[in-house]
């Protein structure tokens, strides 16, 4: 007896539930997509927003944000430009030493 195939191209179809002596298994995507957790990459940046009137409190002095970078895994982050006059959306302004918080400017 042939092995039973779903097709679901064009809509989902009704499965049956196999019962005793099945000789058939249907998956599916909450199989391999259930708590899925990434752990062989870091997060990558998915959105840059506008970060309004917002800077970073650095050693007391306040610099002004460039932007916030949005990573895929929710985090979010400020962005400075660089000592170098370059703004990198992969550099966030909390790995600055003297880093203290963010706040609206003054």
């Amino acid at each position: 007896m042939p092995v039973p195939k779903v097709n679901t191209t064009d809509r989902p179809r009704e499965v049956p539930d196999g019962g005793e002596g099945a000789r058939f298994v249907v998956n599916t995507s909450r199989v391999l997509e259930e708590d899925l957790e990434y752990v062989d990459e870091e997060a990558e940046v998915a959105f840059v927003v506008p970060t309004g009137p917002w800077c970073a409190l650095v050693d007391g002095d306040e610099v002004p944000l460039v932007c916030w970078a949005v990573l895929d895994s929710g985090e979010v982050y400020g962005v400075v430009v660089g000592e170098d006059g370059k703004v990198d959306v992969n550099n966030s302004v909390e790995e600055l030493d003297g880093f203290q918080t963010y706040r609206k400017e003054k």
